[in-house]
């Protein structure tokens, strides 16, 4: 058994070599051609072997003095370098590439090395970096009147705005983007700008027309049947009810969203019935937010995002506070500081409850209330210290739809 393993092995190796293998009587440019083929094949699920292939193909371009390859070359080089989290390196690679593709005098291609530049920044959460590539790009596709390209930069220029909280210029690029996609067609583009443009407002505290926007993504998502969207929109929409205090319609917008949500997408239905609990005790319904925040708390272990899990066990604090239960708040608490303080989480202070506490409090929760309010300053002030590094981000980034393009 084990020696038809081996052989097993053997075999599969020797097909991969051989699908690998360039043959010997392909020369020059031919044969650089099929190396940056081979490079590109293997980008995203082999990094190494890709750069194996892009280093070869990079050095045969320099010695043929073909430009156009070694400007692919690089591109390739620098890609297998990006997917691995080396940002730094990538951007050195780009900007080598960038040299090329102008003496070829390819500008779309100066515009695409641009924009990858601009993504490498912003996974270091370098955002002033960020925006001049994209704003390069852009330039660069206006010229060459590219709408698709013009169109998805532009929806990034307005991400990486929104991230840098400069929510005035995310909403200025987020509607030049969203008439791009007009033209164009692209209803899934319109339908992601929207709703990034309806979080725009939603930050500018604009929630009328928030709403208004959520509900146009909404309806655009509704054509393509993806559940898992329009579930992630009504949650929007019912958060957006909740700060204009129509609870009604809240609750009506998150439930309609768990009917959707798919079970394995343990985040979202995590965050669901978080803000379930937050309506609930508002609502001062403190039974019916126990019973969601624990549903929520149930999936907890399937859960990798750890904003999900701050604001699930900031609920809990809140909760048990609020209903005299000095050591579940306190436990609450705790894991709430543990975790933001092992993600660095941009926010190191807990926010304020959503409700004012009942009149009707013993002296139990007075001890509890005191104790807690030490601890909070003890451990904001730790936290403040700490360095804010780019957990939060890698979160943010899945969810605006942008890891890499």
């Amino acid at each position: 058994m084990r020696r038809l393993t081996v052989v097993y092995i053997l075999m599969v190796a020797i097909k991969i070599v051989a699908n690998d293998t360039i043959p010997f009587n392909l020369t020059g440019e031919e044969r650089l051609i099929k190396l940056n083929e081979y490079a590109a094949r293997y980008l995203q699920q082999n990094p190494p072997l890709a750069r194996e292939y892009a280093i070869k193909a990079r050095d045969l371009a320099s010695a043929l003095n073909s430009l156009e390859e070694l400007c692919n070359s690089l591109n390739f080089l620098g890609l297998t370098y990006y997917y691995q989290g080396d940002y730094e390196e990538a951007i050195s690679i780009f900007q080598q590439a960038i040299k090329s593709a102008l003496r070829t005098g390819s500008k779309a291609q100066v515009a695409n090395l641009f924009h990858k530049i601009g993504m490498a920044y912003l996974q270091q959460a370098n955002y002033s970096k960020a925006i001049f590539y994209y704003q390069q790009a852009v330039k660069v596709y206006e010229q060459l009147d590219q709408l698709d390209n013009l169109a998805r930069s532009n929806y990034q220029l307005g991400v990486v705005y929104y991230l840098a909280k400069d929510y005035t210029l995310a909403v200025e690029v987020l509607e030049q983007s969203i008439q791009q996609f007009i033209q164009i067609d692209d209803k899934r583009g319109r339908a992601k700008a929207t709703t990034q443009l309806g979080m725009a407002y939603e930050a500018l505290g604009n929630y009328k027309k928030a709403l208004l926007l959520y509900q146009d993504a909404f309806q655009i998502h509704k054509n393509f049947n993806n559940q898992n969207n329009m579930a992630y929109l009504l949650n929007h929409i019912g958060m957006v009810y909740f700060k204009l205090k129509l609870y009604s319609e809240a609750l009506s917008s998150i439930n309609q969203a768990l009917s959707l949500c798919e079970d394995d997408y343990w985040e979202l239905r995590a965050t669901l019935y978080t803000n379930l609990g937050r309506i609930y005790f508002v609502l001062e319904k403190l039974k019916e937010a126990e019973t969601e925040f624990n549903h929520a708390l149930s999936l907890i272990d399937s859960v990798s995002s750890n904003q999900v899990k701050a604001d699930l066990y900031q609920g809990l604090y809140d909760l048990y506070l609020n209903m005299n239960d000095s050591k579940k708040a306190l436990e609450f608490y705790r894991m709430f500081v543990e975790t933001t303080r092992a993600e660095k989480l941009s926010s190191a202070v807990m926010k304020v409850p959503q409700t004012e506490p009942s009149t009707n409090l013993g002296q139990g929760f007075w001890i509890a209330f005191a104790l807690s309010v030490f601890l909070n300053i003890l451990f904001s002030i730790l936290l403040i210290r700490a360095k804010v590094i780019s957990s939060r981000l890698k979160e943010l980034l899945q969810e605006h739809n942008i890891l890499h393009d």
